[in-house]
């Protein structure tokens, strides 16, 4: 009996191994994982800084500012006009997750009639820097803040510079 048994367990004993080899070998294989995407940010102007239209007194320090989302504060003898007011928009474009900075720089000049001079400081970028991209696009808005003494009527013009660093 003892012989028998034996006989029905290296019956059962070959199919077996054969299964468990046959699923060892076809079982999926583990790949390394895909290298990650190149990071690749991209900015795009989608609408300028506009301090609007306003006027100014008599002598002394004066400033216009535009917040981040658009409304105008002044400090000093300013009349503010109109609503054309808005914060600078940039669209920027990277793979979610991506750790982003925004760097305003140092305040620029705006030139205007006769030579006169605006003083430009940008303010802080909303949203705040640094940030994580959490989509494909994402809208970064930033004010910013003229400072002058005297400015005749005219139109002032000039250029900035805003620095968009992934980390």
């Amino acid at each position: 009996m003892n012989s028998q048994i034996q006989q029905s367990g290296r019956r059962l004993l070959m199919p077996l191994l054969f299964l468990i080899f046959a699923v060892g070998f076809f079982a999926p294989v583990q790949a390394q994982q895909k290298p990650p995407k190149p990071i690749s940010v991209r900015v795009y102007i989608m609408q300028s800084l506009d301090f609007g239209t306003f006027c100014v007194g008599a002598a002394g320090a004066k400033t216009v500012s535009v917040d981040t989302n658009g409304q105008r504060t002044y400090s000093g003898n300013v009349i503010l006009l109109g609503s054309g007011s808005s914060a600078a928009l940039f669209i920027v474009t990277a793979l979610p997750g991506t750790f982003i900075h925004v760097d305003t720089g140092r305040p620029s000049q705006l030139t205007g009639p006769g030579g006169a001079i605006l003083t430009l400081t940008l303010g802080n970028s909303y949203p705040a820097s640094p940030f994580v991209a959490m989509g494909d696009y994402t809208g970064v808005n930033i004010g910013g803040t003229l400072s002058f003494n005297a400015a005749p009527a005219g139109y002032y013009s000039g250029t900035f510079s805003v620095i968009f660093m992934q980390e």
